[in-house]
């Protein structure tokens, strides 16, 4: 994971790691919210051939943990562009953001307020598609 203890240094932690790539982990859970929402015959990924209506583009703009100023909290923000693919043009386009603070200043504080950051807008993704595709 990034993190801020000054201004436009970012850092890295040097003993933890992701299993992943948090863009790879946020689109499998992103397919997953938008499954369980029940709005869709079904969601496939990237690069499958289909005849899908709808075609939802993101991209994980940033994933940090901020120790400046007085709280020390995770900020996370994706971008979003929904497409209806038999029109060929984009819908909807928005970026989605959290903030969540985080119960400690170490690699495990940043861990589980990233999950929480993930939930509120994956749940925010979730919305934004299912209300522009009405």
């Amino acid at each position: 994971m990034v993190y801020l203890q000054k201004a436009y240094h970012l850092e890295h932690y040097g003993k933890n790691q992701w299993v992943a790539k948090p863009s790879v982990m946020f689109t499998s859970l992103l397919m997953e919210s938008l499954s369980n929402s029940r709005s869709f015959t079904a969601v496939v990924g990237a690069g499958l051939r289909s005849t899908a209506s709808w075609q939802l583009n993101s991209e994980l703009l940033y994933l940090q943990q901020n120790f400046m100023g007085e709280h020390n909290q995770v900020e996370m923000s994706v971008s979003a562009q929904l497409i209806d693919r038999h029109r060929a043009r984009v819908v909807a386009s928005q970026t989605f953001k959290a903030v969540v603070p985080t119960i400690s200043a170490d690699p495990y504080g940043g861990v589980l307020a990233a999950n929480l950051a993930t939930q509120q807008i994956l749940e925010k993704i979730a919305r934004f598609v299912v209300e522009h595709t009405k």
